[in-house]
């Protein structure tokens, strides 16, 4: 206690009433300010449910801790300070003694369904232990949990992907050959040069490709014998171009278009 009286002393310690007043006040302030702690309308305990009656207890209203006086059930408690007297040396009666307490009453006082039980500090521990568990198992279900499609509610009938790309390197299951480009090459020359080298440019092409293609011959008919005297051979791919050999057997003039694909390797 933070308030004290040394009776070690001998002697003979005369005991006053401001002796005793100390002593009160003492236990009366560190009861207070211990009782403060819980708040206001709290039952601290008993005052159990007894069918038509409630038990006796102990309670804090407003700070202040007193006992509880069980009775027959009503919806409101009330607080009452029973006081009594003592006889004094010069013969006179005062008022003295004075005992607070709360009970049940009928009107005034405060309304029953207000005050809050108070759980035992052992209880407080176990409900914060079994709190903290309980969110543990939560998160663990919830970082394992699934559902079957067939379980999902709401979801759309049809799903539109938004546009986006893919490097080719990310896809999987490709086919092994593709189509990289495709294009028509104009390769006309004019007539009396059997042999001629063409640069034909294509689009960035940073893999290995095979040119497959064909002459087309688009002379006028009076000279379609002479489309038919030439052959081709590729060389010098690069991933910007390729050159393009032609040869013909004769010196006449040739209309020929090249049509072709690059496939990648």
């Amino acid at each position: 206690m933070y308030k004290r009286i040394d009776f070690s002393k001998l002697e003979g310690l005369a005991t006053y009433q401001d002796t005793l007043d100390f002593l009160q006040v003492s236990y009366r302030e560190a009861i207070s300010a211990i009782a403060k702690a819980f708040g206001s309308k709290v039952i601290v305990t008993g005052i159990t449910d007894q069918g038509t009656t409630f038990s006796d207890g102990w309670v804090v209203i407003d700070g202040e801790l007193m006992p509880f006086a069980g009775g027959l059930k009503t919806d409101r408690i009330v607080v009452e300070e029973i006081s009594d007297t003592e006889i004094f040396n010069d013969g006179s009666i005062q008022t003295v003694y004075y005992t607070k307490r709360a009970k049940l009453g009928i009107t005034g006082g405060f309304a029953f369904s207000d005050f809050v039980r108070v759980d035992t500090l052992s209880a407080i521990s176990l409900g914060l232990k079994n709190l903290i568990t309980a969110h543990n198992n939560l998160q663990a279900a919830f970082n394992t949990h699934t559902h079957s499609w067939n379980d999902i509610t709401n979801k759309p009938s049809t799903f539109y992907p938004s546009g986006h790309r893919h490097d080719w390197n990310d896809i999987d299951n490709k086919p092994v050959n593709k189509i990289l480009y495709a294009a028509t090459h104009n390769c006309n020359r004019p007539g009396g040069k059997q042999d001629y080298i063409q640069t034909v440019y294509i689009p960035y092409t940073p893999v290995e490709y095979v040119v497959v293609g064909s002459l087309v011959g688009v002379s006028d008919y009076s000279y379609w014998q002479n489309d038919n005297n030439a052959f081709f051979t590729v060389r010098d791919k690069t991933s910007s171009y390729f050159s393009l050999v032609l040869q013909s057997v004769g010196k006449e003039n040739m209309d020929l278009y090249f049509d072709y694909a690059l496939i990648s390797k």
